[in-house]
């Protein structure tokens, strides 16, 4: 299996298309980094995709988070902060 880049990942997820990097995956709906969920999609009007503002998990999800953002995703809290 061939590895992408998180920033090809990133816009994968965004259109909706499935990618895999090597922590960082995609399945074009969600965005897992270490197997845990960091982005959705959802809305009612129209596709929306939504990063979950992890700071606190480990380096590698909070690159992933902030890199989301850096690319146009916006960050939404964790359920229970």
């Amino acid at each position: 299996m061939s590895f992408t880049k998180n920033e090809t990942v990133i816009n994968s997820w965004k259109n909706g298309q499935p990618a895999q990097g090597h922590t960082l995956y995609t399945d074009g709906n969600s965005l897992f980094s270490n197997r845990l969920l960091i982005g959705y999609t959802g809305g009612s009007t129209r596709t929306t995709k939504r990063v979950i503002g992890y700071k606190t998990v480990s380096k590698k999800v909070s690159r992933a988070v902030n890199l989301a953002e850096q690319m146009g995703v916006k960050a939404v809290k964790p359920i229970g902060e």
